[in-house]
């Protein structure tokens, strides 16, 4: 691995730092994925300013490359559900529900799974509905983030197999 000694000198990455990216790609998402490139890319560029930006005293150099790497890889697979989200939304617009009866069977099915929900997922759902993101329905509800999207996950996960 590159050490951080070395950062005064040209950037580069060795096949071993190479590997150690790759390495931590491939716990976040399938190796033959169409984005495994992208990340591999995101996190390499993550490692080079770890190099940059090291400072021996606060831990090892090869735990805060890693927590860099990861990082930077996470924040492009939330940036990138974030613009496929968009995507849906922007198709949902091209392709909206022009028939009453279409409505009537989406408040149905949308009942019907409320009905299968705890108290926290119906909550989550409501307040997600109602202010339109993550975001802005978690300081409603005031609960952490990750609450909420977890709330969320698990209600698709309903959703999928109803």
């Amino acid at each position: 691995m590159t050490s951080p000694d070395s950062k005064n000198k040209e950037l580069t990455l060795s096949k071993e730092d190479i590997f150690f990216v790759k390495s931590i790609a491939k716990s976040l998402i399938s190796p033959h994925s169409p984005d495994f490139d992208d990340l591999v890319q995101e996190g390499s560029i993550a490692f080079l300013r770890a190099l940059a930006t090291y400072d021996e005293n606060k831990a090892s150099f090869r735990t805060y490359a890693s927590r860099c790497v990861k990082n930077a890889m996470l924040d492009y697979l939330r940036k990138k559900t974030r613009l496929n989200m968009r995507e849906l939304a922007e198709t949902w617009e091209y392709y909206p529900l022009k028939e009453p009866d279409d409505i009537l069977d989406l408040k149905i099915e949308l009942e019907a799974l409320k009905e299968k929900l705890t108290d926290t997922e119906r909550k989550a759902l409501d307040a997600v509905l109602l202010c339109g993101s993550i975001k802005n329905a978690s300081s409603h509800l005031n609960w952490h983030p990750k609450k909420l999207e977890n709330a969320i996950t698990r209600i698709k996960k309903k959703a999928q197999r109803a």
